[in-house]
């Protein structure tokens, strides 16, 4: 059973890493979006939150205002 448990657990972070490494080479292209490995959904990047202009609150993954809510 804990093997399981790892496996799932190496198996998340093998996919958060990729999908920050999908996230940090959109952004570098200056995308506003890039497309979830796993889910195929549209991910929202930095760029496009930062281009809004503001925190939507709806708890985006990459969203560059986190830390500024938090101090307030």
């Amino acid at each position: 059973m804990a093997r399981k448990r790892a496996s799932s657990m190496d198996s998340e972070e093998t996919y958060k890493a990729l999908y920050l490494k999908l996230h940090e080479e959109a952004c570098k292209r200056q995308e506003r979006s890039y497309s979830d490995p796993k889910t195929g959904f549209i991910v929202l990047t930095a760029v496009e939150h930062r281009a809004r202009g503001y925190c939507c609150e709806s708890g985006c993954r990459h969203c560059p205002y986190k830390n500024e809510q938090n101090e307030n």
